[in-house]
């Protein structure tokens, strides 16, 4: 395991010694002309997230519910790291677009949208 990781962190330094910066003459204007569309997928994103976080709650505390009410404590146990892998999702949906942007600024790509 080890070793797998460490050669996917130097294969992963080679690339990123290797990349030049090829798309630094890319022209954003194109793709956000169209400042409708953009609008339109940013709502959807934004309504996405919101959604993601009530049904995380709410599916949790039905969960929850339910276990405590059979008064199972492995039931319990599995409700909470269930809640737990449900919360981690919701997390890294909200850090998405921050993320997607370090990684790209990081290579040198320029990143047109803006969350």
């Amino acid at each position: 395991m080890k070793k797998s990781i460490k050669t996917i962190l130097i294969l992963s330094f080679i690339f990123l010694l290797g990349m030049n910066n090829v798309y630094a003459d890319v022209d954003c204007s194109n793709l956000t002309s169209n400042t409708k569309l953009m609008q339109w997928i940013l709502d959807i994103y934004n309504i996405f997230k919101y959604l993601a976080l009530v049904l995380t709650v709410a599916l949790g505390m039905l969960d929850f519910f339910k276990a405590i009410t059979a008064s199972d404590d492995s039931a319990i146990k599995k409700s909470a790291t269930t809640f737990v892998k449900r919360l981690i999702a919701v997390v890294a949906l909200f850090l998405a677009p921050i993320l997607i942007k370090f990684i790209l600024g990081v290579v040198g790509i320029d990143y047109c949208l803006e969350f």
